[in-house]
């Protein structure tokens, strides 16, 4: 991944990274810096265009912003909770235990620093990951064979802005990001890769079937899982 910085009148310094599998131009917002995917060899005149063109939608994004993981936060997953406390130690330290993830993290380093976040986000998702190794391959195969959807294997990944994924082998990538989402949601990602067993691209056949695997509750489920509020990125 191609990592390019450029600074912007409004945004400050604004991080673009080309990203091989990108097929159209991603904003995100990480403690309010601005970054930004983009295809591979888009010239970097015209991101810039993009950027003045989308400035109201980057600013009402940035605004939107999530705050920071900080200590009294609990996170309920699908299958354990978070909680994080305080401690006078100088490294944060995570314990897990009957379904709690205890996080402790020191209490003299400000939520809005980045190496805490980072530090943060990686101990839980190596707790996702994990949960997710256990939970969603279950799910999936319980799913697949209520449907009728036989697929060819199931693997876990880390994107977030990609929760899921089917190949033309019939082969389903899942996100542990999952894990985050409620138990409708979780199932209405699975039924989505699903049904392209059965319609690879997204035509009128293929939300036929996915809205008929979510009991007609395709469209609310999509809105419901295009506002859900995740904790981080």
């Amino acid at each position: 991944m191609k990592l390019q910085k450029i600074e912007d009148p409004d945004f400050g310094t604004i991080t673009i990274q080309q990203r091989a599998s990108a097929r159209h131009i991603i904003y995100r917002t990480r403690l309010g810096q601005v970054i930004i995917t983009i295809p591979p060899r888009l010239p970097i005149n015209t991101v810039r265009s993009h950027i003045n063109q989308d400035r109201e939608k980057i600013k009402k994004l940035i605004e939107k912003k999530r705050r920071p993981l900080q200590i009294g936060d609990i996170l309920v997953t699908h299958s354990f909770t978070i909680h994080i406390v305080p401690c006078q130690d100088s490294k944060i330290r995570f314990s897990f235990h009957e379904r709690l993830l205890t996080i402790s993290c020191p209490a003299d380093i400000p939520p809005t620093d980045l190496l805490l976040q980072q530090s943060l986000k990686k101990g839980i998702c190596h707790f996702l990951r994990q949960a997710a190794s256990t939970f969603l391959p279950q799910r999936i195969e319980h799913l697949s064979k209520q449907v009728n959807a036989p697929y060819s294997s199931v693997n876990i990944s880390h994107g977030r802005q990609r929760l899921g994924k089917c190949d033309i082998r019939r082969n389903i990538t899942l996100s542990y990001y999952l894990m985050l989402l409620p138990d409708r949601l979780i199932d209405y990602v699975i039924y989505h890769e699903l049904a392209h067993i059965s319609e690879m691209n997204h035509s009128e056949r293929f939300h036929q079937i996915c809205n008929q695997y979510c009991n007609g509750q395709e469209k609310i489920l999509k809105k419901e899982l295009k506002q859900f509020p995740f904790p981080f990125d």
